[in-house]
């Protein structure tokens, strides 16, 4: 396209004057000494130059007597006969810079007695004469207008720029009476409203109804966390999808090490071993193979590090695995589907796969881990219940979601390990304990995290629990929505108020089941 001829229509032309302008430095970077080292593949040569493009923005042209807007900067050079000035506070103008930690003012000042350097006073110098320049050359034809504010957002004064106080000294006073004479507080913004609601469920006046024949054991969680993100997930079948995603997100950062986990378990001799460095040798064989298999060969630089983030918290699993062969617990299974016999709960049966199953080689006990690659570990209990109160303001606090426990009163958070612990009773007269392998970012927390109060007790409590979902499911009951969290995958269609942004009077319970 070098010698592409102008063409007839003038926006596209500009478009793609403007689209060569931000690829050229590209592509010349690319064929130069830069290019030939780091010899990227076509794909990451176009990736490159697709990032370089999304940065340029084409602006329209401007209608007639349109207004152009310039910085404070450019504002010397532009010769029209009326300015108007916004923002022409402390701060603006003169620009100052403090608090900079690598370069403080005293530095600033040190280094400027050398060579030429910014420090404040220069600036100050600078914005003094681009200010008396803008008044000059418009003195005897032409206007300037200053607009500054009292006030900032928050209602904090706003100080006026000391560039106005530069007069005469006998119409300072005049000047500073002016500027600081008193004026309406400012006026209180009316609270936001959405401009529409949405409907989840177009034309009937109920929901359509839903009754599952099976249901993972996760949903379970999602429901309790919040009926409407419930709704979303399993009965519209609604996903979130991050077209701009470059890198591994939370969950797929959790699949690849689960991966990587399941192969350990799955291979017969390196299973066996108390070798902490055979084991960390595997791990970052098999973290090759996956990454291979998943991504390709050549690596973009933001999973290359989170490839090394896994092997460093895998090289802490290493450890804690040949410790724990060691005690004498086998890997019996992993990645085992909850089949035969069936967890039927209310005539749903539940569905999972449970990461880790461990037996003890001399006294045949049994112990479910489940695989958490979370930033900050989190104790099991914690994970699964918490504590009620008085104090205790839950918008979605359902009856069966309740149990007692001795002396206190909780509530259920997820039913995750005390069903998989039920299911594998179904089988096993055998002991059995349940808990996480911890895997966080720090390696020092790595270990077996195991939940030892867990018993039949919870299991029939998270029965009842469990059932109480399902009955409130056929009900059709997917109402509240709690305001937005950060495990929230939803949150932008509610904007973290779905009582004002989401019509869903309909599934909203007369009363709290």
């Amino acid at each position: 396209y070098g010698s592409r001829p102008a063409g007839k229509d003038e926006a596209v032309d500009r478009a793609y004057r403007a689209l060569a302008d931000a690829a050229q430095p590209v592509l010349d970077a690319l064929s130069g000494p830069l290019g030939q080292g780091l010899a990227p593949t076509p794909s990451e040569a176009f990736a490159l130059l697709i990032e370089a493009v999304e940065q340029e923005t084409i602006y329209e042209e401007r209608p007639a007597g349109s207004v152009e807007l310039l910085g404070w900067l450019e504002l010397h050079w532009d010769d029209a006969p009326h300015l108007i000035v916004t923002g022409f506070n402390e701060g603006f103008a003169p620009e100052a810079v403090t608090g900079d930690v690598f370069l403080p003012e005293m530095l600033r000042k040190l280094i400027a007695a050398q060579r030429p350097f910014p420090t404040n006073e220069t600036r100050l110098a600078r914005d003094t004469y681009l200010f008396e320049a803008l008044l000059q050359s418009r003195r005897s034809e032409g206007r300037v207008d200053l607009c500054l504010g009292k006030h900032r957002q928050g209602g904090d004064p706003a100080r006026p720029s000391r560039l106005l106080f530069l007069c005469e000294d006998e119409e300072l006073p005049a000047r500073v009476d002016r500027l600081f004479r008193s004026s309406p507080p400012p006026s209180t913004d009316l609270p936001w409203t959405p401009g529409f609601q949405l409907y989840p469920y177009p034309g009937d006046p109920a929901p359509p109804p839903y009754a599952p024949v099976s249901l993972p054991v996760t949903a379970l969680r999602t429901y309790l966390t919040s009926p409407f993100d419930f709704y979303l997930r399993h009965v519209e079948g609604m996903r979130p999808i991050d077209g701009e995603l470059r890198e591994m997100d939370a969950a797929t950062y959790g699949t690849f090490c689960h991966e990587v986990l399941r192969r350990v378990g799955a291979d017969a001799e390196i299973r066996e071993s108390t070798d902490p460095r055979a084991i960390q040798a595997f791990f970052e064989a098999t973290i090759g193979d996956v990454c291979d298999l998943w991504f390709g060969r050549h690596l973009h630089l933001p999973v290359r590090i989170q490839v090394e983030s896994i092997q460093r918290r895998l090289a802490g699993v290493a450890e804690i695995q040949a410790q724990s062969r060691s005690e004498g617990w086998r890997i019996e299974a992993t990645e085992v589907e909850m089949t035969g016999p069936n967890l039927t709960i209310a005539g749903v049966q539940i569905t999972g796969r449970i990461d880790r199953i461990d037996r003890h080689e001399s006294t045949g006990a049994l112990r479910i881990l489940d695989y958490k690659t979370s930033d900050r570990a989190t104790a099991p209990k914690l994970g699964h219940q918490a504590k009620v109160s008085a104090k205790t303001r839950l918008a979605w606090l359902p009856s069966y979601a309740i149990f007692e426990d001795g002396r206190a009163r909780l509530r259920w958070k997820d039913l995750q390990l005390p069903l998989y612990r039920h299911w594998l009773s179904l089988s096993r007269d055998v002991p059995i304990s349940c808990g996480y392998f911890q895997i966080p970012k720090a390696i020092t927390e790595t270990a077996i995290d195991l939940w030892p109060e867990l018993g039949a007790v919870h299991d029939d409590a998270a029965l009842h629990c469990a059932a109480g979902i399902i009955e409130s499911i056929r009900s059709g009951l997917f109402w509240p929505a709690p305001a937005s969290s950060e495990d929230d995958d939803f949150s932008r269609l509610h904007l973290g108020l779905p009582d004002k942004t989401i019509a869903f009077s309909a599934l909203q319970p007369e009363s709290t089941p």
